[in-house]
């Protein structure tokens, strides 16, 4: 073989591997490790709240699932019974690779100022069940369709309530489900919801696979564009929709808040930058509020020695929505 072919079958051995590595970022981003039930028992962790230590637990709680309004299946949740019967339901949204069970630590700060705590896992997240005769998503949508999933639990939850007694409803996150609270409280079929508590969240969906990847030491520049941008066309979004000032952009949807929103940051979070946080809360104005952390890292807060801190931050912000506080429905 002469120099020149030698050349050739480099260079498309070199652009297949290219090719290669931008799917293989698209479908991890899209199918994102799980971590449920047999994950938590090989590990030795509580799987439930039945299953937590004292102080916190163990705790009763229900089983319960909800229909996707727009045919995208069936989801399960679980309906915790809280501490203060005259506070608030929270509805908690957990983050990428995340559950409802890795989310249990969140309970320490959640469980004595709400009625009830209501968890669920997102499509393509641990145990996310998959219905015979109804089409279950397989891979996620980074943010995107999950906004409107979250909007369909809430609707749930609320005709759930007691007849006559309007529900008042926080929704709560950490990371992707952070914006995702964010997101479904800008809309207009949040009525019932009195507040946000964003924790960790970032402005737009690229924004921590890149520092992940950069983190690894992995391609994370125009590889990781390409994946996004077909991804965004897997996802029907828009050409800008991972722009600043697109349809994904959290600051724009808490630009259109009609309610308190509580962040909690870390500024040595190296996977979702302060910065949004601070971004977010500029946007969302004189109704906004930023804990900020010094020292956890992105999934540390809540066995850091700071995890007091933010405790007592969201503590505070949910007893500020008392029903006197909070505007009628």
């Amino acid at each position: 073989m002469d120099i020149a072919g030698l050349l050739i079958v480099l260079l498309i051995g070199g652009l297949v591997a290219w090719v290669f590595c931008i799917l293989s970022i698209a479908w991890s981003l899209t199918h994102p490790p799980r971590r449920g039930y047999t994950w938590a028992l090989a590990r030795s962790l509580p799987a439930s709240p039945a299953e937590l230590s004292p102080p916190l637990g163990p705790r009763r709680f229900e089983t319960w699932t909800f229909r996707s309004s727009r045919g995208r299946g069936v989801f399960e949740a679980w309906d915790i019974p809280a501490d203060d019967p005259s506070g608030p339901i929270c509805i908690f949204t957990h983050g990428w690779s995340d559950s409802r069970i890795t989310s249990l630590d969140r309970l320490i700060a959640l469980l004595p100022h709400c009625s009830r705590i209501v968890m669920w896992d997102l499509p393509a997240h641990a145990d996310t069940p998959r219905s015979r005769t109804e089409p279950t998503p397989t891979w996620l949508r980074m943010g995107t369709s999950e906004v409107q999933d979250l909007l369909d639990l809430l609707t749930t939850v609320c005709e759930g309530g007691r007849a006559g007694v309007p529900p008042r409803v926080v929704l709560a996150g950490f990371s992707l489900g952070a914006g995702l609270a964010i997101a479904a409280a800008a809309d207009p079929r949040s009525a019932h919801v009195v507040g946000v508590i964003a924790e960790a969240p970032y402005r737009l969906p690229q924004t921590p696979a890149r520092r992940v990847l950069a983190l690894r030491g992995l391609p994370h520049g125009v590889t990781l564009t390409i994946a996004m941008f077909i991804i965004g066309l897997l996802a029907r979004q828009g050409r800008r929709w991972r722009s600043p000032g697109g349809s994904f952009d959290r600051a724009e949807h808490a630009a259109r808040l009609r309610c308190p929103l509580l962040l909690v940051h870390s500024r040595a979070d190296a996977v979702c930058p302060i910065e949004d946080s601070q971004e977010i809360a500029r946007r969302a104005g004189a109704g906004a509020t930023l804990c900020s952390l010094t020292a956890p890292g992105h999934s540390e807060v809540w066995s850091h020695a700071e995890a007091s801190v933010a405790s007592n931050a969201v503590g505070a912000f949910i007893r500020s929505l008392s029903p006197a506080a909070t505007p009628p429905v």
